[in-house]
């Protein structure tokens, strides 16, 4: 029986690069050991001084792909402004390199996850699969409708003049109920 390759995405923050060669040596000798049995691939996204614009560093062999993402590193004097800058350079940058990343094992997916307990074997896979479907529905439902509606709202101003006249029209009802003869 032929045993499958599995497909392997290593995100690594410690990885060598054009600026530290050897940091993280250890992780890709791990990745490269790793591809003997499966399809490895390791995605690293660094800041650079030095370039101007996305670069993307891709190496493949037949079992093992390292895909190294520079991105440019803003300075400024104000500190704030190149945290901003930064992290939507440095998500533009693994968004590109994610991409690279799906060419080469396609999409994620998790039905096949399971592990066994006395000789019973739980699958929890396509729970995964169905979890990060609801979530992704979920939130595309809450920054898609739900937030603008409430923005709308606010925006209408009819949030707490309305509520006193309806607190107001509650009592009156309450005190003319209150009123009434019982029968």
């Amino acid at each position: 029986m032929a045993i499958q390759r599995l497909k392997i995405l290593a995100l690594c923050s410690w990885y060598p690069n054009d600026f530290n060669p050897t940091l993280g040596n250890f992780v890709k000798k791990h990745a490269e050991a790793a591809s003997r049995y499966n399809d490895v691939v390791c995605l690293s996204v660094f800041p650079s001084l030095l370039d101007k614009k996305i670069r993307l560093v891709e190496t493949r062999t037949r079992t093992f792909s390292e895909i190294v993402v520079y991105y440019p590193k803003t300075t400024s004097k104000f500190r704030l402004w190149n945290m901003f800058r930064n992290y939507f350079a440095h998500r533009k940058a693994f968004k590109k390199g994610y991409k690279t990343v799906k060419s080469i094992i396609g999409k994620p997916d998790f039905s096949n996850l399971n592990f066994t307990i006395n000789g019973s074997e739980f699958n929890y896979g396509n729970f995964l699969n169905a979890l990060i479907a609801f979530l992704s529905v979920a939130a595309a439902v809450f920054f898609f409708v739900i937030k603008p509606m409430n923005t709308l709202n606010r925006l209408r101003g009819a949030s707490s003049e309305e509520e006193a006249t309806e607190l107001e029209l509650l009592a009156e009802i309450r005190d003319e109920l209150r009123s009434r003869p019982r029968p």
